[in-house]
């Protein structure tokens, strides 16, 4: 049986663990370079599913989501939007980090819309266990309708339970059936003649192109502008509807997060928490800010005196020390020895007996001289 292989795109908010799960799947089997006309850096790696299955994966940037304000996330806006892109996955992995599993659902959502075949690895769940907090994953898969699989990418536990779970989807190329966004009418329409004119078959993919024209790179002036056209003829606000968009997506999977999260996280025990509890107290905290104010007002204008005497007494020390080992005239010496064929630099400081510190630098054969000349 010939080797099959599949490109598999890594996808997640930044500062989710996702190169670590990266370094984990591929090893050293890594190549690192840039993306097609940019310095962003793009990074490659490899493993082997099974002796008849090679798996190609890209690292993508950290991003947020498919309104892309940065360079970074119109990357990863022109992969996933175009099937003819080198990096145009045949499924993602989405890392999120379990503690902050709201706040990274809006870029899954979309990739959901986008129907990618996806397996949701969730990480750090070590810390998430320290702090108390437990995710239902059964349910979440469940209500997710894709595989969620617990990981951690400093150790690799769990690597082995993804590549499985990547494996079944890349022989059954399942999508989740859920949808977290239902195009409005005009969208709608907006998405169908986009469809037709540059043959786009996801229909919130069209949408996205709608938004963001102007970034799309596999696009020529000539589509640009005709798309521009369309999006005018139609009256398309993109900034309004990216709000409502988002809006309504998190109206959507913030319930979904509640049912698989443990009651119990809503009694905090970490030390953070014992100390929110006593700095934001109805009676206490006022105390503590106004003792706190008082600290700050009491060592900038009485405090700040003895290490400002120290430092006075030490400039007094050094300046008494420089004048009893350099010769007042040292300067003269110099000068005179370099007859004029020099450029001269004061950059020094003048205290209260008007000491100086003169720079005198060759040009010509690049030497440095310092000297000092001190009129008492």
């Amino acid at each position: 049986m010939a080797n099959q292989t599949f490109k598999i795109a890594l996808l997640g908010n930044p500062n989710t663990g996702k190169s670590s799960v990266f370094n984990q799947l591929t090893g050293l089997r890594q190549k690192v370079g840039n993306f097609p006309g940019v310095t962003v850096e793009r990074k490659n790696g490899a493993f082997k599913l099974d002796n008849n299955t090679d798996i190609l994966v890209t690292d993508f940037p950290g991003t947020y989501s498919l309104f892309p304000t940065s360079l970074d996330e119109r990357i990863v806006l022109n992969a996933l939007t175009n099937k003819n892109d080198i990096d145009y996955p045949d499924a993602v992995i989405y890392v999120a980090d379990v503690n902050n599993l709201e706040r990274h659902s809006l870029l899954l959502s979309q990739l959901i819309d986008l129907k990618f075949p996806i397996v949701l690895a969730l990480n750090m769940n070590d810390i998430a266990e320290k702090s108390g907090l437990h995710i239902d994953i059964n349910k979440l898969a469940a209500l997710y309708d894709l595989p969620v699989i617990s990981v951690n990418g400093r150790t690799g536990d769990g690597l082995n339970a993804l590549k499985n779970e990547l494996q079944k989807l890349l022989q059954t190329k399942k999508s989740s059936f859920k949808n977290f966004y239902n195009l409005t009418e005009n969208e709608a329409l907006i998405a169908k003649h986009i469809q037709e004119k540059i043959h786009v078959k996801n229909e919130y993919a069209a949408l996205l192109i709608a938004h963001h024209v102007k970034k799309i790179s596999f696009l020529n002036a000539a589509q640009k502008q005709e798309l521009l056209n369309l999006n005018e003829n139609y009256k398309f606000n993109s900034i309004n509807n990216q709000l409502d968009e988002i809006m309504h997506r998190y109206n959507q999977f913030v319930p979904i997060i509640n049912q698989t999260l443990d009651k119990q996280i809503a009694i905090g025990n970490t030390l953070t928490d014992k100390i929110d509890r006593i700095v934001t107290h109805r009676l206490l905290g006022p105390i503590i800010f106004f003792l706190l104010m008082l600290f700050i007002f009491q060592a900038i204008f009485t405090w700040s005196s003895f290490p400002m005497d120290f430092i006075d007494q030490q400039f007094s020390n050094l300046s008494f020390y420089i004048q009893q080992h350099f010769s007042s005239n040292l300067f003269y010496k110099i000068s005179k020895r370099r007859n004029g064929a020099w450029h001269q630099w004061c950059v020094g400081f003048c205290t209260t007996n008007f000491h100086f510190i003169f720079i005198d630098f060759d040009f010509r054969r690049s030497w440095l001289y310092v000297a000092c000349s001190f009129y008492v």
